[in-house]
């Protein structure tokens, strides 16, 4: 189905049920094993109709297997790819419903998800979103927060670059920059480097979406709810689940439409993973590099060494490093791009 930095997905069924599940077969030499070994056992101990489900796992060597639900239409950041068409209200409030409901779920585990963006929620044949990807994933004691800078960038919450300690509440905010790329194909600040967004997010406004009159008085109010920058000014996610928005425009029958398209293109290249390559060569590097950049890297650990997966273990030594190498910057103004530009 598809092939990555670390490994391959393939389509397979299990001889003795006959389901049909996901295979992930993984090189543990190439890929980070400790963030490996994380995400397993967090799903171990995840069992929700709005997370991808986790069957088993099996090491053999150096790779390593994992079984998991099957989610054919691949992520919502693969369906906008594919069609290149971003999603309604109707069809974002349906996503960002099931994506509440896996907080809410993840939050009585004292677990946070870390980095929630397009790229990890799936959605499977019967139109129903799952939140995938515990990589970066944390269990907490209840009531400590967390100070390592980790996440993909364009999604951070403002506590979490400033250091201050972060919980459950940064989910909500990815949330929320989320749902604005759904309706606008890109996250806030996407056409600028990712050190660069690390400077804007903390003494910038909170995001909102580009053309607000465009949309219903629910949905930039759902959004200024998720992006307050302040934690605890920040909704909780049941509080987002009573939400108009959520209650009267979330219906899985109005994904079905958009998964139509979507299917039809899987069909006609064969594949997802045919599929998406066949979309990106008709585009030139500059157009490719838009659909490709802020989606498929989980960081972008190439601009900041302490912005990649650590193990449990690691996190107090990350914590600190992050702590010196960000103590030099100064987020009580806003950002100079040139200077920013030039270094950053």
């Amino acid at each position: 189905m598809g092939k990555g930095s670390f490994g391959e997905v393939f389509k397979a069924q299990h001889k003795d049920s006959s389901k049909i599940i996901a295979l992930k077969k993984l090189n543990i030499k190439e890929a980070d094993s400790s963030e490996l070994l994380r995400e397993v056992s967090i799903m171990e101990t995840l069992n929700s109709p709005f997370i991808v489900g986790y069957y088993g796992s099996s090491l053999q060597g150096d790779i390593m297997w994992i079984v998991m639900e099957l989610c054919c239409y691949g992520s919502v950041n693969d369906m906008m790819t594919l069609t290149e068409e971003a999603f309604d209200e109707h069809q974002i409030a349906t996503l960002c419903r099931a994506c509440l409901e896996a907080l809410v779920y993840m939050n009585k585990l004292h677990t946070i998800h870390r980095d929630i963006k397009p790229h990890n929620i799936l959605v499977n044949e019967k139109g129903e979103a799952k939140l995938c990807d515990f990589g970066i994933s944390s269990m907490n004691e209840p009531g400590k927060k967390r100070k390592t800078v980790i996440g993909t960038p364009y999604y951070l919450a403002p506590e979490i670059v400033t250091e201050e300690g972060y919980d459950h509440k940064c989910d909500v905010w990815a949330l929320g920059i989320s749902a604005i790329e759904m309706a606008e194909f890109n996250p806030p600040n996407h056409d600028a480097h990712p050190m660069r967004v690390l400077f804007m997010i903390p003494v910038n406004p909170p995001p909102t979406l580009t053309y607000p009159e465009h949309w219903s008085s629910d949905f930039n109010d759902f959004i200024s709810l998720c992006l307050r920058k302040e934690p605890n000014e920040r909704a909780e996610p049941a509080t987002l689940l009573k939400h108009d928005f959520i209650r009267m425009k979330a219906h899985n029958q109005t994904l079905f439409p958009y998964l139509k398209n979507v299917a039809a293109i899987i069909d006609r290249y064969g594949g997802l993973d045919n599929a998406l390559k066949e979309v990106l060569s008709r585009h030139d590097d500059d157009d490719e590099e838009r659909l490709r950049k802020h989606h498929h890297d989980p960081f972008v650990d190439d601009y900041h060494e302490n912005l990649v997966y650590t193990s449990g273990e690691e996190e107090q030594e990350v914590e600190e490093e992050t702590s010196e190498e960000l103590s030099d910057i100064d987020f009580s103004s806003n950002v100079n791009e040139e200077e920013v530009e030039e270094d950053p």
